[in-house]
């Protein structure tokens, strides 16, 4: 159809002055008693090149699209790194924890996972330093959202030392704080994917602890579940296991 209508279109001009006007239409008729010739050969192949065609342009376009999107997402995100970076001295050291790990999050929405990454053990390294005076609750943060980049890229036992390494931080926060839960979240999910079952299981029944009953509850119970039959254990008979 476009082929036909641009070649139409050509003859727009000399249609008009000789007072003639055209609509192009189309539409499928299948009848009960039709017989269909079957297609040329030669015709068949000039169609699917055609298509071909038509769909290598109209990828590229989209590819094209889509990385000029990326590229202006993470140029306005690293704008804001960079100002965050320059107001570091300025600002309480809990914020521009805070404000690191959002801008690693956008990062990783828009797929610059590298970049997420090296912002995350930035603050993470940042934060971890003696001297400082980050809070527990931003040190969990941070070390928790890493993790979890961690382990999504399949670095599980390192992961696992990053959460275990800031563990009396974790302990130090109370029981309804928001970050202790997702950290013992992280904490399963790295400990059974490095095949530490034990610990996973663990840290599972404490954030199901702190959970209470619910559906996340649910399942971080179908997590153990799997991860110990993946390892040949039984629930009940796993220390630390989940009932």
């Amino acid at each position: 159809m476009p082929e036909v209508e641009q070649e139409l279109a050509r003859h727009r001009e000399v249609f008009a002055e000789n007072g003639l006007s055209w609509h192009l239409c189309s539409g499928f008729r299948k009848s009960q008693y039709a017989s269909v010739k079957k297609l040329d050969p030669d015709v068949k192949s000039k169609m699917l090149q055609v298509l071909a065609s038509r769909s290598a342009v109209s990828a590229q376009k989209s590819w094209l699209e889509v990385f000029k999107q990326f590229s202006e997402a993470r140029t306005h995100i690293t704008d804001q790194i960079d100002e965050l970076d320059s107001r570091r001295n300025e600002m309480e050291v809990d914020t521009y924890v805070r404000e690191s790990i959002r801008l690693a999050k956008d990062l990783w929405s828009i797929g610059a996972s590298n970049s997420a990454r090296s912002r995350l053990a930035s603050a993470f390294s940042f934060a971890t330093q003696p001297s400082s005076g980050v809070s527990s609750d931003a040190i969990v943060a941070v070390g928790t959202e890493y993790s979890i980049l961690l382990t999504l890229e399949n670095e599980h036992e390192r992961a696992l030392n990053d959460l275990t390494r800031i563990r009396s931080a974790a302990l130090a926060l109370s029981d309804q704080a928001e970050t202790k839960i997702r950290y013992y979240r992280a904490f399963t999910t790295a400990a059974l994917q490095a095949g530490f079952t034990v610990e996973g299981c663990a840290a599972a029944q404490k954030a199901i602890e702190l959970l209470g009953s619910g559906m996340i509850a649910d399942a971080l119970r179908a997590e153990v579940a799997e991860a110990q039959f993946l390892f040949g254990q039984n629930l009940a008979d796993a220390e630390g296991g989940v009932s």
